[in-house]
């Protein structure tokens, strides 16, 4: 579970990082 929040954490506040949003 928290891979899958961490997932979304990043998509959502990740757009600088979009590497680690796709992975």
């Amino acid at each position: 579970m928290s891979t899958y929040m961490l997932s979304l954490f990043r998509d959502n506040f990740g757009p600088c990082q979009p590497l680690a949003s796709r992975r």
